[in-house]
């Protein structure tokens, strides 16, 4: 994907965030030449989309709580 193709693609968009927010990652992957999470580790276990996460301040958060993408070195 070219910077060009990139632009217009998303210039286009009329998403929500959470509805486009992988499909944009995976774009930009694309564009910078990095591997994709599926690609890099098909197990999820240091680079995924939707990461649960837990609050460390021991206060009650949503237990839906996600973050992603999530990249933690191997």
């Amino acid at each position: 994907m070219t910077p060009q193709e990139f632009i217009a693609k998303w210039q286009r968009a009329n998403l929500s965030e959470r509805s486009a927010c992988q499909q944009h990652f995976l774009d930009l992957c694309e564009l910078l030449d990095q591997p994709k999470p599926a690609a890099a580790d098909p197990d999820g276990a240091w680079y995924t989309f939707e990461r649960g996460v837990s609050k460390t301040d021991g206060g009650q958060g949503d237990p839906a709580s996600r973050i992603g993408p999530f990249h933690r070195t191997p």
